[in-house]
Formats: structure tokens, C-alpha cells, sequence
């Protein structure tokens, strides 16, 4: 009971930094036409995609539905480590390369890169599901990244539009970009295997404690 009310705790706080983003996009960008453009990019960003995936698997695992079936599972995984990489990213790498923030973009900021990371996976961890990391769930959990960086970097090509700095392939050539996206790649495959040991090693102990 405690790990359902913590998991809809947790999908309320993605829908209320959801919602402070749209509402600072609607309020227009000149890059962008039209506010609708604005908020529509919003979502092409890895950090609110990230953020939209620990909201449906924390409404799921609330709901108690799914439990058990491969794609919700596989799901958790993506949602553990895109949301693990969000936060690290930002806090190593893109926090000092932003103007300090207030007001409603600052509360917004803090909520998809910290609270939502920090309540997820502590969420995870004291709650489970156990079981969820292994070679097939991260096989599979491997389309929502890949799909991300495809759509990202033809969208790039096409628009010279880059969602992170890291990724602008215009501004630091397309060499310098190929060496980022690898270096994210193996730390989502490093976070993955970790995840996955912490994930045995937290049954294994869940089961001792119920020896009698």
C-alpha cells in the first residue's frame, strides 16, 4: 500500500513539472511560429520524454495493473536509467552553461532534474518491482533511446535545431557530437547493468528477510 501511494505520489509530481514546462513554453518562443510549436518542442527534449516515461510507469504500478508483463517492465528500466542519465547530465554537465534561474522556470527546472529523479528511484529501490532488469527488458528498453537519437539527430540535419548543446553538431562538429552521444550511450548501458545488479541484490535480500 505504502509503494502505491508513493508511486501516485510520484506520477503527480511528473504531471505538476509537466506542467509548469507547458506553461512556460506557452508562453511563446521566437524560435518556434506559434506557442503550440514551442510547447511541441518541449517534447522532443530527452529530459521531458524521460520525465513523461516515469509518469506512466509510476500511474502503472499504482494501479497495480501490468505487473508482470515484459513491456511495462522493460518500460521501468528505460524510465530508470533515461531519468538516472537526466539528472546526471544536467548536474555534471549542462547546470554550470545555463543563467541561474527563478521564479516558475526555476521550480520547473528543479522538478525534472531532481525531485522526479531522486523520489523514482528512491521509490524504486524501497519499493520494487523486483526482477525488472535483466537482458531482455534491457534489449527492449533500448528502443525508447535509440528512437530518441534517430529522430533527434534527422530533425538536427534537417533544422539545425539541437535540443543540448552537446549534441549541436553545427557548433562543435559532427566528431565532437559522435563522441558525446557514445559517451551517453555507455552510461545508460553502465546505469542499466548497475540497476540490474542493485535490482538482484535487493531480492536476494528480500527474500532472506522472509526466511524464517
Amino acid at each position: 500500500m505504502i509503494g502505491r501511494i508513493w508511486y501516485v505520489l510520484t506520477a503527480l509530481t511528473v504531471v505538476t513539472a509537466l506542467a509548469f514546462h507547458v506553461a512556460i513554453a506557452a508562453e511563446g518562443d521566437p524560435q518556434f511560429a506559434s506557442a503550440a510549436a514551442s510547447v511541441a518542442n518541449m517534447f522532443t527534449y530527452f529530459t521531458i520524454t524521460s520525465n513523461v516515461i516515469v509518469g506512466v510507469v509510476s500511474a502503472l504500478l499504482a494501479s497495480g495493473r501490468a505487473r508482470g508483463e515484459s513491456w511495462l517492465s522493460a518500460l521501468c528500466v528505460a524510465g530508470l536509467t533515461a531519468i538516472t542519465i537526466t539528472a546526471a547530465v544536467f548536474h555534471v554537465v549542462l547546470a554550470s552553461a545555463i543563467p541561474a534561474l527563478s521564479g516558475a522556470p526555476a521550480v520547473a527546472n528543479t522538478l525534472v532534474h531532481t525531485v522526479v529523479p531522486t523520489v523514482f528511484i528512491a521509490g524504486w529501490a524501497a519499493f520494487g518491482p523486483r526482477g525488472t532488469v535483466h537482458v531482455r527488458t534491457v534489449l527492449l528498453s533500448l528502443i525508447y533511446p535509440v528512437t530518441w537519437l534517430a529522430f533527434t539527430l534527422i530533425r538536427g540535419v534537417l533544422s539545425d535545431y539541437y535540443p543540448y548543446p552537446f549534441m549541436d553538431a553545427t557548433q562543435i562538429g559532427y566528431a565532437q557530437m559522435a563522441l558525446n552521444v557514445t559517451l551517453v550511450a555507455v552510461l545508460y548501458v553502465v546505469l542499466a547493468v548497475a540497476f540490474g545488479a542493485i535490482d538482484r541484490a535487493l531480492a536476494h535480500r528480500s527474500s532472506a528477510a522472509q526466511v524464517p
